[in-house]
């Protein structure tokens, strides 16, 4: 069995992605580790598969026709990787910091019991962003020592196997969003425990992964919330419903307001804006209307 499988998402992040894999290449060269590198790649037409081809000729290349979202990407990934001990999953824009990829292996381990790590992350100058730990709540933890979370997310993970071989992948009803909350929450269902470890340290380059796609992003993004509650709290998912539409409701009436301000040739964004507004609310009146079947792939005890 190989130890170790990392599996990167990536769409038009060329640069970012060759960083990644840079600093992943070495850390595992100072922490003597072998993993099996699998870079999935959405259709970014950039020159991003042709550039980690030429400058990381080991890593597998899974070039996807389409950009279906992150939730298959993975999915993809996974499964050329699900034959290692542990499968890392990462976005793009993330550097890993010396020591980081070493402390989680160690950790896994070290604690039979644990499903999977993650750690927090960090702005480029070093100082702590808002990292998820929780599935509810966004309280800001103390990462003086480890300790348990509900959520450790695919921005940088490092999964046991047996996690995805009893829960499956990510549901790829998600495109962009939600699909690890989605993961997160059936886990803490069936009792998987997860820890944060402080030593696990990446730079995370804040919203540069998703600005190539930030229009498709926002038109798929209230329908996905409304998916999640109906799926795992249909009781609210009412509620949610009307408070998603007055957001979206009042960011509309706020875009109109700052049109106004504008010259005409400042005005195409605010109104690109608009219209991915509009789309958003029609596909999240039509899907909290009807319901979808998850479509989350099991790989079964390899």
């Amino acid at each position: 069995m190989v130890e170790l499988s990392i599996v990167v998402v990536t769409y038009k992040t060329k640069e970012l992605v060759i960083n990644f894999l840079t600093s992943v290449e070495r850390e595992l060269e100072a922490s003597g580790l072998a993993a099996k590198i699998i870079v999935v790649d959405n259709a970014s037409q950039d020159g991003t598969v042709e550039s980690v081809r030429d400058k990381f000729p080991e890593a597998i290349v899974i070039a996807n026709n389409e950009n279906s979202g992150p939730a298959k990407a993975f999915n993809l990934g996974i499964q050329e990787g699900i034959d290692s001990k542990y499968v890392l999953v990462s976005n793009s824009d993330i550097q890993v910091l010396p020591g980081t990829i070493k402390v989680m292996y160690e950790y896994l381990e070290a604690n039979s019991d644990i499903m999977g790590v993650s750690g927090p992350l960090l702005n480029e100058d070093g100082t702590l962003q808002q990292t998820r730990t929780q599935i509810m709540g966004f309280k800001s933890p103390k990462w003086d020592q480890p300790f348990q979370v509900e959520f450790v997310g695919t921005t940088f993970a490092l999964i046991r196997r047996e996690a995805y071989l009893q829960l499956g992948g990510y549901d790829e009803n998600y495109y962009f969003y939600n699909e690890d909350l989605d993961w997160a929450e059936r886990a803490k269902r069936q009792g998987l425990p997860f820890m944060a470890l402080p030593e696990a340290k990446v730079i995370h380059f804040l919203s540069k992964g998703m600005v190539q796609n930030r229009s498709r992003i926002m038109r798929e993004l209230y329908w996905s919330n409304i998916y999640y509650f109906k799926k795992f709290y249909p009781k609210i998912s009412w509620l949610v419903y009307r408070i998603l539409s007055l957001e979206i409701h009042f960011n509309i009436a706020k875009l109109k307001k700052q049109l106004r301000k504008l010259e005409v040739n400042h005005q195409q964004d605010l109104e690109q804006q608009m219209q991915d507004l509009v789309v958003a609310k029609n596909r999240m009146k039509k899907h909290y209307t009807n319901s979808l079947e998850p479509k989350i792939p099991f790989w079964g005890q390899m």
